[in-house]
């Protein structure tokens, strides 16, 4: 194993979890203008991870959806201007998160954000 090499699920190194949405609205305005993807999602989960990034920042931000009810979006686009919006529902409190530009709507349960999640280019 070289220096850059880590094992993997060496919980040490792995980004810690930002909760809340006053935490993770913050976050967005650094990535906004760059690309987003569609980049894992586990229909057994109902779990989606939309991955932002931005050509001349290193670094990502992952936002983690669970309990996703709804998923519109292209697999990746760019120019991007997401927001989040927490709304309370007979099911509880749930997140849309809306690029209207691009016409994205994601409708989720829990939302989580990580910074800097390998690769990170």
């Amino acid at each position: 194993m070289t220096m850059t090499q880590r094992p993997i699920g060496d919980a040490a190194n792995d980004p810690q979890p930002i909760e809340g949405l006053e935490r993770i609205q913050p976050l967005l305005g650094r990535w906004a203008g760059g690309m987003a993807s569609l980049w894992t999602y586990s229909i057994s989960h109902g779990k989606l991870v939309l991955r932002l990034a931005r050509p001349t920042v290193r670094g990502n931000l992952h936002l983690i959806c669970y309990d996703c009810r709804r998923i519109s979006a292209p697999t990746v686009w760019g120019g991007i201007n997401i927001q989040v919006a927490a709304e309370d529902t007979p099911e509880g409190r749930r997140y849309v998160i809306r690029d209207d530009s691009n016409k994205v709507e994601i409708r989720c349960g829990v939302l989580t954000a990580q910074e800097n999640v390998e690769p990170i280019y």
